[in-house]
């Protein structure tokens, strides 16, 4: 889904929500944050969020892939196992019933790294590169002392810490611009 589509299914949950007198409230993450917010790539599967009122919006995004076609679990809470303390987010749209909120950066980045999943396309190393780049982080120190403010040291898996550690590693042998 791109902007316009994850947009127009958001517009319709508010629609719907509307239609039970219901203000709803989500805060989006993964890759639709890295959709919508930062621009990092075209498009992601689907949208990662908490939400409430929680069954009230998952009956209404079951109706929207029967009505207007989305992809099937187009919006789940799956991300919900990945939020840790210090979680913030911050205002994006603002429909009639529903107050759609995102991650903020450094977040995401943290996220990215504690659910770091390889083999899938390598989306996440992606995501986590272009995270690196927009805050600017030039150690891996300083994107291990990031996910810190955000979760425990001892939940950054190895396979994270060889990750980030790789990207440093890539960016020392690109030639420097001089």
């Amino acid at each position: 889904m791109d902007t316009e589509q994850i947009r127009f299914y958001l517009n319709k949950l508010s629609e719907i929500l509307s239609t039970r007198g219901v203000q709803g409230e989500i805060v989006i993450y993964g890759g639709a944050a890295m959709v919508l917010v930062l621009k990092a790539r075209p498009s992601t599967k689907d949208v990662d969020a908490i939400f409430a009122p929680k069954e009230i919006i998952y009956q209404a995004a079951k109706e929207i892939e029967n009505l207007h076609g989305a992809p099937e679990n187009w919006l789940n809470d799956a991300v919900k196992g990945f939020i840790g303390s210090g979680e913030r987010h911050k205002p994006f749209w603002d429909f009639p019933n529903l107050k759609v909120y995102t991650a903020i950066p450094e977040y995401l980045l943290a996220m990215k790294c504690i659910s770091l999943r390889l083999g899938r396309g390598d989306t996440d190393l992606g995501d986590i590169r272009f995270l690196i780049a927009h805050l600017g982080l030039k150690s891996a120190t300083e994107v291990f002392d990031l996910v810190e403010k955000y979760y425990p040291r001892n939940k950054i898996s190895p396979k994270t810490q060889f990750a980030v550690e790789e990207i440093f590693e890539t960016l020392k042998e690109l030639p420097q611009k001089g």
